[in-house]
């Protein structure tokens, strides 16, 4: 019974390995897929001035989560929109366009 349990938790252990250095990778093509639309390189509108907000994704990585976010003040009123401007939305479309590829990437983490 110790050696069930000692291979089932080995295999645990390994399973979430590679899945958070999947999840990091996906991370990271998702931080370069929304610099690419921000920087007018997919269908939404250019959104660079100074390349502040462009250089602010940052993609961060942590036990079985990864973030994609920016820093600056600014960001969500370029994702969302204003009165005076409409939403660009580089998050939410750079997910949407990449939803197939990041659950397939995910799926080859998980060992069959």
């Amino acid at each position: 019974m110790k050696t069930v349990l000692a291979n089932i938790t080995k295999f645990e252990n390994r399973t979430i390995k590679s899945f958070n250095a999947k999840l990091r990778d996906v991370g990271l093509y998702m931080e370069g897929e929304i610099k690419s639309s921000i920087a007018g390189q997919r269908s939404e509108h250019v959104s660079v001035d100074t390349g502040r907000f462009m250089s602010s994704i940052q993609a961060k990585s942590s036990y079985l989560k990864t973030t994609i976010s920016s820093n600056v003040a600014y960001a969500t009123f370029l994702e969302f929109g204003t009165s005076r401007i409409a939403p660009r939305s580089h998050f939410k479309n750079s997910l949407r366009r990449n939803r197939a590829k990041i659950i397939n990437a995910l799926k080859q983490a998980i060992p069959k």
